[in-house]
């Protein structure tokens, strides 16, 4: 790859972890048809490119849609290298399976590592558990759920993220040269996404029932949210 390529690239990998988010309108139906209208710029270019021309990032829709359904204590279970969630709910901890330190020039205070499937939490101590966009890239997902379901409280909820797998597909391939997901080796059970079937499938033979299906981002990413069965 020439330089110049490789220094461009390198741009745009850096510029995907960043952190800053800014809006062009404070109305959010405003903002909501700018997004629509710019939608397909949104998925070729870095998240911090996308803020910087005042566009909601695909990370912000997530948050957006998550925060409203959390009640109570929070776990966050992948909650990455600025541990998001946690830090804008404000009651909680995220934890994820390696720390992050560098990545993005931001640590968090709220960020605990361990054990996806022998979690360092104790039993029933949490009211909200979320997988946000995390869990097809979870290799032993049954064990992470089941473990997920241990430190939920009984009348706790969880809240599932996912993509269909030919949509993920195609906004990793259109972020190819800057994908991080590209730079790491993937583990053989690690999938593109899981479809509806598959993931009623995991709710309930994990000991959870779906209460409530929730589409966002355009009807383009579903959120589950669901309690013990």
């Amino acid at each position: 790859m020439p330089a110049m390529m490789r220094k461009i690239v390198s741009s745009m990998r850096e510029a995907d972890r960043a952190p800053r988010r800014r809006r062009l309108f404070e109305n959010d139906a405003l903002q909501g048809i700018y997004d629509f209208v710019f939608f397909p710029i949104m998925v070729f270019l870095p998240s911090s490119w996308v803020s910087a021309i005042g566009m909601t990032t695909i990370r912000d829709h997530r948050i957006v849609a998550v925060k409203q359904y959390i009640r109570g204590l929070l776990l966050d279970v992948g909650a990455g290298w600025d541990n998001r969630l946690v830090e804008e709910y404000g009651n909680g901890v995220g934890f994820d399976i390696q720390y992050w330190e560098g990545y993005g020039g931001i640590g968090s205070r709220r960020l605990a590592v361990c054990r996806s499937d022998r979690m360092c939490f104790r039993d029933r101590q949490f009211d909200t558990v979320t997988v946000v966009a995390v869990l097809n890239h979870i290799p032993n997902r049954e064990e992470v759920l089941t473990e997920i379901r241990r430190v939920l409280k009984d009348d706790g909820r969880v809240i599932l993220t996912m993509v269909a797998p030919w949509i993920s597909w195609i906004n990793h391939n259109l972020r190819l040269l800057y994908d991080p997901d590209r730079d790491r080796k993937w583990d053989e059970r690690e999938v593109w996404g899981l479809t509806d079937p598959q993931m009623g499938t995991l709710i309930s033979g994990t000991g959870f029932k779906l209460d409530q299906r929730v589409s966002y981002f355009f009807g383009l990413s579903m959120m589950y949210i669901c309690s013990k069965a």
